[in-house]
């Protein structure tokens, strides 16, 4: 049988062309896919990086395409380019973005709310509980104490206490450790009521302190119809969020008639004074006084702090 060789075909007859190897075929539309039988076009005549994306219709890659991950795996860029596979996190955990050119990282969601309140009646040092944040806190100064008739004989009494100061302030304290607080005593008889505060002690952050005076303490009243003048409540501090002065206490008349100073965590009431007057109802309250001998403290300090994450 005879072999035809030629340069080009322009166009054929029949139904069969039968190309040899190293014949070279020219122009346009010669094979159209109605020349390629199904499934005729294998791996191997394909050579590789020969399908681009242009070859590629859009939406034409579907997931089934896409090789078998683990399930929870996360597929992201890499500082590359290429796609990553991020691992999967722990159950709670969420999807944080770690901004520009950084890969995202599963996040823990950090727990928030009230974690506990310390209630502080003694001078020493508060120290921030773990994952603690932010502190709300209340400091009470001392009450001055209550005067008394000056001696046996008298009619009149003593003046009542003065109350104590009270702030409250709230305070970021991410970067503060420890805080040394001092409580303030309650006033002795005719002496005024011991100052309060809340300072920092270590830690980077810092606050201004926060303090309150006390009760100035009740007068003794002199022989005969004097009577004794009240302790001048606290002035009302400038450290706090909220701040207020104690109230004054009342000069000693005849009989049971004067009233403690008060403080805003004691209670501004009517304390009978006698010669064993009562104790002062709260803290921070100026003492009672006494018409006779007797008469009575004020009410101690206190600081509360209330922590939260």
């Amino acid at each position: 049988m005879s072999t035809l060789k030629v340069n080009e075909i322009d166009s054929k007859t029949g139904s069969t062309i039968t190309v040899t190897a190293g014949t070279t075929l020219a122009g346009t539309d010669i094979i159209g896919a109605t020349q390629i039988a199904a499934n005729a076009v294998t791996t191997g005549k394909i050579l590789d990086d020969n399908i681009t994306t242009a070859k590629i219709l859009d939406n034409n890659v579907t997931l089934a395409k896409l090789s078998d991950g683990t399930q929870g795996d996360t597929l992201y860029y890499g500082a590359s380019g290429a796609p990553t596979l991020l691992a999967a996190g722990t159950s709670g955990q969420f999807l944080q973005t770690a901004g520009a050119s950084a890969n995202p990282v599963w996040g823990t969601v950090a727990s928030s709310g009230l974690n506990s309140v310390q209630t502080i009646t003694v001078t020493g040092t508060w120290t921030k509980p773990t994952g603690v944040t932010k502190v709300i806190v209340e400091v009470q100064a001392g009450g001055g104490g209550g005067g008394n008739n000056g001696g046996p004989g008298g009619v009149y009494n003593g003046g009542s206490g003065g109350g104590g100061g009270y702030a409250r302030k709230f305070l970021d304290v991410t970067n503060i450790d420890t805080a040394t607080v001092t409580v303030g005593a309650a006033g002795p008889i005719v002496t005024a009521g011991g100052t309060s505060s809340f300072a920092k002690l270590a830690g980077s952050g810092s606050f201004t302190t926060i303090t309150c005076a006390g009760g100035g303490g009740g007068y003794t009243a002199g022989p005969g119809t004097t009577q004794g003048n009240g302790g001048v409540g606290a002035a009302a501090p400038t450290t706090g969020d909220f701040n207020v002065g104690g109230g004054n206490g009342t000069s000693g008349g005849a009989g049971d008639n004067n009233v403690a100073g008060g403080s805003y965590l004691g209670v501004t009431s009517h304390i009978g004074s006698g010669v064993n007057p009562p104790t002062a109802q709260g803290y921070g309250q100026g003492g009672p006084s006494g018409s006779g001998v007797g008469a009575s403290p004020g009410g101690p300090g206190i600081v509360i702090v209330t922590e939260y994450k």
